[in-house]
């Protein structure tokens, strides 16, 4: 981990969370995750932290937005964060991630009432329709 993905990891587990709800530097297919937050009951969540040098040109961008398509279509929410927001407020990144995960689980339950399996089944008829 580089200083500020360790100030996040530092400021996650301030928070009271256990070490075992995050997981920095995580593989998911061909990409490694800077963090992936698996808090009890929410929608599995990757954390990305840009830092300007990484992620200012065209083509850094660019290879950004591959990755986040493919997080969500492995069934993640992806939250961003720029690094100076993390270097200023590390602990206010972390609530915040830790909220949206919580938000991105209530908003499923409130769009599919009957639970997550109904969400799968509109997702297959989704799938079906754009073929």
């Amino acid at each position: 981990m580089n200083e500020i993905e360790q100030k996040f990891y530092d400021a996650f587990i301030g928070l009271g969370q256990s070490p075992t709800n995050i997981l920095p530097q995580e593989p998911i297919g061909i990409y490694i995750a800077d963090f992936v937050i698996f808090p009890t009951y929410y929608i599995p969540s990757i954390v990305e932290i840009d830092g300007h040098e990484w992620h200012k040109t065209k083509e850094q961008r660019f290879y950004d937005y591959l990755r986040e398509r493919f997080f969500i279509r492995s069934g993640y929410s992806v939250i961003r964060f720029m690094g100076s927001e993390v270097f200023v407020d590390a602990k206010k990144c972390a609530k915040e991630a830790i909220e949206l995960s919580w938000c991105f689980r209530e908003i499923l339950l409130d769009v599919y009432s009957d639970g997550l399996d109904r969400g799968m089944e509109t997702k297959q008829e989704l799938i079906c329709e754009d073929q």
